[in-house]
């Protein structure tokens, strides 16, 4: 990707943009170098494989203590979260049908998990994390990693937390003598943006080019399986299919 004054984010009349999106502002980047795909199941088995885990040079001071099954000094309790969407739902039952219509959460998700976890007390959902996020126990795969609705080796690899992507990345550098990283968050966007497009593909909105709610999949799909979604640059997949991490703390 060609270096340049990149402009990222959105302009304040942008009614689809979030405020934290806004405004559009230049960002200089030296040029720099992004995967075409996805990092596949088959990928990152490699890492899981050669050791990875247990390889505590390739691993951040707070993946260490995460990897230990240890409460991360400075960071939220992932029951917190959990707790704080379990109020709002529990009193405003509906707001699970609202997000799953504008696609903020899916059918399965909802009927799955929320609808769930709604009808219990408090300290039935407290114990149902912790026993998703076990304080205590080392961690030596992703979450979803033997799930079959997402561990096909042609799948992009879900259930990866930020520790788990910057070890990746770092052993990635180790073994090819290149320096890979996570993007940051411009140089993410401007690959999936250059040039003033709203998506990857263009300034059109169209179903066809990715996976996403419109298409009910309802599960990620095999990488590069929607060729005509990548950006002019070849890059596949910046819109739908998986969330994706960058270096970037958010704020």
């Amino acid at each position: 990707i060609a270096g340049g004054k990149a402009t990222i984010g959105s302009n304040w009349l942008d009614r689809l943009a979030r405020d934290n999106e806004k405004p559009r502002h230049a960002v200089p980047l030296a040029a720099y170098a992004l995967g075409c795909y996805p990092v596949t199941n088959a990928e990152f088995a490699c890492f899981v494989d050669a050791g990875g885990y247990e390889d505590a040079s390739l691993w951040t001071a707070g993946g260490q203590h995460w990897r230990r099954g240890e409460p991360v000094p400075g960071e939220d309790d992932p029951a917190d979260w959990y707790l704080e969407n379990w109020r709002r739902f529990k009193d405003d039952p509906d707001e699970i049908d609202r997000r799953i219509k504008s696609g903020w959460m899916t059918q399965r998700d909802a009927d799955q998990l929320w609808r769930i976890l709604v009808e219990w007390p408090e300290d039935q959902v407290i114990a149902q994390v912790r026993r998703w996020y076990p304080q205590g126990d080392s961690v030596r795969e992703p979450r979803f990693w033997k799930d079959d609705a997402f561990n096909n080796r042609s799948q992009p690899v879900v259930g990866v937390t930020w520790y788990e992507a910057m070890a990746y990345a770092a052993w990635l550098a180790r073994i090819t003598g290149q320096g890979w990283r996570l993007p940051t968050e411009p140089e993410w966007e401007w690959a999936a943006r250059r040039g003033g497009r709203i998506y990857p593909w263009g300034s059109r909105w169209d179903a066809a080019r990715l996976n996403s709610l419109e298409g009910r999949v309802m599960r990620t799909t095999p990488v590069g399986a929607y060729p005509h979604g990548a950006t002019p640059d070849g890059i596949h997949e910046l819109s739908g299919n998986v969330w994706e991490w960058t270096a970037t703390r958010y704020a």
